[in-house]
């Protein structure tokens, strides 16, 4: 994979964020950063196809999560709400309120139709990649990496590991690896 200007600048921001909050190793305490923006987390029981949401209204943010989730997929969900808030709010808009609802952390649901736009699929894959950034930095897996319990190990080997100590699901990991291009 290719990394675009835009790609960089999210990988940078995530960067930022991480040493803005004083984190230099795994794992990425995301419920900190996320109260460290004075932004509220709370479970809901939505149905399975909801992963997320991020609610802003009257500047306030509050990242709603799938309480039905495993632990690593919470994880992944607020950071990609983080990433809405991050990349995507823009506290000047006229508008008190914006809802931003993640359907199995892919296409934001706005409409009855499930007619998504192409912005809203930007906005959707910008948010995978600053939470795949944020909670698994490619110089904290560099360093993993150099680490000597992980030179003998077999790929699927290496991937549960790294999932285990960032704690994120190992599918998570294997496209952090591939789009890092550590793995092929």
């Amino acid at each position: 994979m290719k990394y675009s200007s835009r790609d960089k600048e999210i990988e940078n921001i995530a960067s930022m964020m991480l040493i803005e909050n004083n984190v230099f190793e795994p794992f990425v305490d995301v419920d900190q950063i996320i109260s460290n923006k004075n932004i509220t987390s709370t479970p809901y029981g939505f149905d399975e196809q909801v992963s997320g949401v991020l609610v802003i209204k009257d500047n306030v943010a509050t990242i709603g999560y799938n309480q039905k989730n495993s632990v690593e997929r919470i994880r992944f969900t607020k950071a990609h709400e983080l990433a809405h808030y991050t990349l995507h709010w823009k506290p000047t808009s006229k508008i008190n309120q914006e809802v931003f609802v993640d359907k199995d952390l892919f296409m934001k649901f706005r409409n009855t139709n499930n007619d998504y736009n192409p912005e809203e699929v930007r906005q959707e894959i910008e948010a995978n990649m600053f939470a795949a950034a944020l909670l698994m930095p490619k110089h904290f897996i560099e360093k993993e990496l150099n680490r000597p319990e992980y030179q003998r190990l077999e790929e699927a080997n290496i991937i549960k590991m790294l999932a285990n100590k960032f704690k994120v699901s190992e599918p998570a990991m294997t496209y952090r690896l591939t789009n890092l291009q550590m793995f092929y």
